[in-house]
């Protein structure tokens, strides 16, 4: 049954997402999903490559290569980075596939990543080791608890808003400083990064503790005052053995906390 829905997921993923970085680099994911089976019997690795899982997060790159391409800012003026964007994911979870489809899509230089969960963070570690991918961190700490000077992020990502009560522009009171190339105001992030942030209306879900049912409340939720791009998408999801999609919906904003472009 397993094999039989990889082979269906495939065939699925060429009709939508041709170019899906699961497609080019299955031999790896396979690999990464062995491991865990027998690690961590009771993971929930096929969780994170279901249709939902798959076509959000490609969404979601689809729309930041073309934000990208206008705003950025994605390239960093300092002399010791390569170019290439800084990114910092809230409960990055297993991590891939959205940090490879990261590197596919943009010009990345690092990524930091956030969960509190430890068997996430084993398979996370563990997927970096077969992709080899460089420069990606992996923090124990509830991202929006994690105190510290501040965060020179390009990007910022939260794929799974609804968990969480806190977000992005609340990170300026807890622990912002005043900056002299930000008009002395308080701010907890330097760079004025671009944010993209989804969430969903799945209510019925007890672990959902933010949820919303359009992108006007997302925005206002997050207080984002610069939109370039807002938009709703069903989900899909297994039912037997054909991927349908169901009567729920996953909104996205990406935008800034600022409106000095």
């Amino acid at each position: 049954m397993r094999l039989q829905k990889y082979a269906i997921l495939l065939d699925w993923l060429k009709t939508g997402y041709a170019n899906h970085p699961i497609t080019e680099n299955l031999i790896q994911y396979a690999q990464v999903a062995d491991w865990a089976r027998k690690k961590y019997p009771r993971n929930h690795l096929e969780e994170s490559i279901s249709p939902n899982q798959l076509s959000s997060k490609a969404w979601m790159i689809e729309q930041l290569s073309r934000v990208g391409k206008l705003h950025g800012p994605w390239y960093t003026p300092e002399p010791n980075y390569s170019l290439g964007s800084s990114v910092e994911i809230v409960g990055s979870w297993y991590g891939f596939p959205l940090i490879d489809h990261l590197h596919e899509a943009l010009p990345i230089n690092d990524i930091k990543c956030w969960d509190i969960d430890f068997e996430a963070r084993q398979i996370a570690e563990y997927y970096l080791e077969v992709f080899q991918t460089p420069n990606v961190e992996i923090f124990s700490q509830d991202y929006f608890a994690h105190e510290r000077e501040g965060s020179r992020a390009h990007l910022l990502i939260n794929t799974s808003s609804e968990h969480m009560k806190d977000t992005f522009w609340m990170m300026n009171d807890k622990f912002g400083l005043p900056r002299e190339h930000l008009d002395n105001e308080k701010h907890f992030y330097v760079k004025r990064p671009v944010i993209a942030i989804q969430s969903n209306n799945m209510r019925h879900i007890a672990e959902h503790v933010n949820c919303v049912d359009s992108t006007d409340e997302l925005i206002e939720k997050n207080k984002f005052k610069t939109i370039y791009y807002a938009g709703s998408q069903r989900m899909s999801e297994w039912q037997g053995l054909e991927i349908k999609q169901n009567d729920f919906h996953r909104f996205m904003v990406i935008g800034r906390l600022d409106n000095k472009d």
